[in-house]
């Protein structure tokens, strides 16, 4: 499209799907700037020149974005900031059964009176990259409802490179709740998000299994899950690195799932996190841990409270050793790190959210949470981990140090 309008609204009328509205910078405020329902149509809706420059202010008075006509990928919202997004689901965006690409946004003290504070999904597969959600809140009436950042619920989702910070709801999923589906996130921070349950994160009711990839948890709390918890989900949580979170019952984390799943903790590090039960990890029903560092080792995890009695299964390459990050906030690896060269090539998961991009998806994690490559040989580090050089470093970040 190449005419210019007064409003936003009056360019969504005008498109037919295949076309890009692009915004000019500036601050996009009023009736015909917000609560834009795109129908059926297949729409690029960005800016010309990024979020930091061109702002949709919702003025606490509805959401800016509906996508619910079955949208494909085709679909694309991009390069936009929302802030003051107000609805009872999805304060700045609300997408059902539809697949729309959401990628280099900032979501600003968005709120939701129910769940998903910025975004809210439900029986869509969609992909949400280089997307920002700051300060952003949901107060649903359950505690296993919420997500103040992300609200996912029944959905087939891939959530990469993202950052969840300052986040806070009254139920559970400070950054991000999935609930249903299945789900996968990498390349992701959590930071001082605050939740019921799960901090940073919360998983629930997966239909299939859950991935967690080269995440960081930092400074997130709850009373179930610091960083992250899950009821009645598994999967893998791998490559990841919590510090600094605190709970009632799983510092770092708190999984559980049934009896007849698990949840598989590998390539990790869990260090100085705190709770009174559990303060690396509280878990219910199936956990198995393997080649992670776990401050306290075994005195580190506790069975929780909720459900089942656990069944932990503690792999032999697990270490309770310093780390030795870079430094408070910055949890790359010193050179004499122990957790250099000590992971698992094994147990490295396959590249399910594509974050390098080549289309696919079988081959192991390719890249860390820096975007350099995940396999890379430090030579005067002892190689103490599994498999053939280079080994995997644990947590989220591999160490580059000659």
């Amino acid at each position: 499209m190449s005419s210019p309008f007064a409003t936003i609204a009056e360019a969504v009328s005008a498109a037919s799907s295949g076309h890009m509205i692009k915004l000019a910078p500036g601050t996009y405020k009023g009736p015909g700037n917000r609560n834009l329902d795109l129908g059926t149509k297949e729409l690029i809706v960005k800016s010309a020149q990024g979020p930091l420059t061109t702002v949709i202010d919702c003025e606490g008075q509805g959401r800016a974005f509906r996508v619910a006509g079955g949208q494909t990928s085709a679909t694309m919202i991009a390069d936009l900031a929302i802030r003051n997004g107000s609805e009872a689901q999805g304060g700045a965006i609300f997408v059902s059964g539809a697949s729309p690409l959401l990628a280099n946004c900032i979501f600003v003290d968005c709120a939701a009176a129910s769940s998903g504070g910025a975004l809210y999904a439900t029986s869509s597969a969609l992909r949400i990259e280089r997307c920002a959600f700051l300060g952003n809140t949901a107060s649903p009436g359950s505690n296993n409802a919420g997500g103040a950042g992300i609200g996912l619920f029944g959905c087939d989702a891939r959530v990469l490179r993202c950052l969840f910070d300052g986040n806070d709801v009254l139920g559970a999923g400070g950054g991000l709740l999935g609930s249903g589906g299945s789900s996968g996130v990498s390349d992701s921070t959590f930071r001082n998000n605050s939740a019921f349950r799960g901090g940073g994160a919360y998983v629930r009711d997966s239909v299939g299994p859950v991935g967690i990839v080269d995440c960081q948890f930092e400074g997130n709390a709850a009373s179930r899950g610091g960083g992250l918890a899950s009821l009645n989900a598994w999967g893998d949580v791998a490559l990841c690195t919590f510090g600094g979170n605190n709970a009632s019952e799983g510092g770092a984390l708190y999984a559980w799932s049934t009896p007849a799943a698990e949840w598989v903790l590998s390539n990790s590090i869990l260090w100085g996190d705190a709770a009174p039960t559990g303060g690396e990890i509280a878990f219910n029903g199936s956990l198995r841990v393997e080649a992670s560092d776990v401050a306290g080792s075994l005195a580190g995890v506790a069975v929780g409270s909720l459900g089942p009695v656990g069944t932990l299964t503690w792999g032999p390459a697990n270490i309770d050793a310093d780390p030795l990050f870079n430094a408070p906030g910055d949890y790359r690896l010193q050179p004499l790190s122990p957790c250099i060269d000590a992971g698992d090539n094994t147990l490295v998961p396959p590249d399910l959210t594509d974050v390098d991009g080549d289309g696919i998806v079988t081959e192991p994690v390719p890249l860390d949470l820096d975007l350099l490559g995940r396999f890379f040989d430090v030579p005067t580090a002892p190689n103490t981990g599994n498999g053939p050089r280079p080994l995997v470093d644990m947590g989220a970040y591999e160490a580059r140090t000659p």
